[in-house]
Formats: C-alpha cells, sequence, structure tokens
C-alpha cells in the first residue's frame, strides 16, 4: 500500500467517524465507532469496518442503516475532504472484539480446567534476560 492510500485511509476513516457521531437516524441505536477503513488502488471503492456495541438486533439494524445511509455520507464526505472522486461506502461490522473475548474466555478457561502437575512443581517456568554487560565509561579505560 502506498503512503498517499494510506493517508487517504487515514483521512476518510476520521472524516467517517465524525460523521457518524452527528448522524441523526433511528437505525443507528448502538455505539459506532470505525474500527478500520482500506480504499482500493484506484481509490473507487473503500471498505469501512465498523464495530457496533449492542445486541445481535441492534448490529444488525445499525449496519443496515449505514448501508442504507452510504451514498448520503459520500455526499458529506465529499464536501470534506479534498478529493477528485470520493470512493462508494461499503460497510462490514467488524467482529474482531467479539472473536478477541472469545478467545480469551478459552483461554481462561483452558487454565482453570488445567490439572496441577504431580511432582508439587509448578508449570511455569520464568525466562530471564541475560545480564547485560557493563559498558565501561572512556574516562575508565587505561590510557594506551
Amino acid at each position: 500500500m502506498t503512503r498517499r492510500i494510506e493517508r487517504v485511509n487515514e483521512l476518510l476513516r476520521e472524516e467517517l467517524g465524525r460523521l457518524l457521531r452527528d448522524l441523526r437516524d433511528p437505525r443507528l441505536t448502538g455505539m459506532i465507532s470505525v474500527t478500520n477503513l482500506s480504499t482500493s488502488p484506484d481509490l473507487s471503492h473503500a471498505v469501512v469496518h465498523v464495530s457496533i456495541f449492542g445486541g445481535d438486533v441492534e448490529r444488525e439494524t445499525s449496519l443496515a442503516g449505514l448501508r442504507k445511509a452510504a451514498g448520503y455520507l459520500r455526499h458529506e464526505l465529499s464536501g470534506r475532504v479534498k478529493l477528485r472522486h470520493v470512493p462508494a461506502l461499503d460497510f462490514r461490522l467488524d467482529d474482531s472484539l467479539d472473536r478477541g473475548m472469545r478467545i480469551f474466555e478459552l483461554l481462561e478457561e483452558a487454565a482453570v480446567t488445567q490439572p496441577e502437575p504431580a511432582n508439587g512443581g509448578t508449570r511455569r517456568r520464568t525466562v530471564t534476560a541475560p545480564p547485560k554487560r557493563r559498558r565501561s565509561a572512556p574516562h575508565d579505560r587505561a590510557p594506551g
């Protein structure tokens, strides 16, 4: 990805986040945040990943509302950013937080159900970094 595409992605993500805070739509019930935005190399399309806090029904309703408002949001973005063409917006639900929480729960569950070692020792090994070598200061060195 080029530096220009990265800058455009960041600019669009920030502006879209501001627009969503000000958007008044009864379908947008949960708290919505733009987690990622990636544009195509020709800047014609943008996939917008949003995180919607709320229940499953609220998420689906809010996502449908965002998809319906995509044309309006694109129009509003065109007035805020200096681009020749503002990309078409495709909203997708970002469920990375849910997946992360599920993995965390599974790890905690595995740690609780793990049996204790038979020899009474601990299962965890602590790894320490090797001691750092002390560098002598220039005035500590013998003249030579």
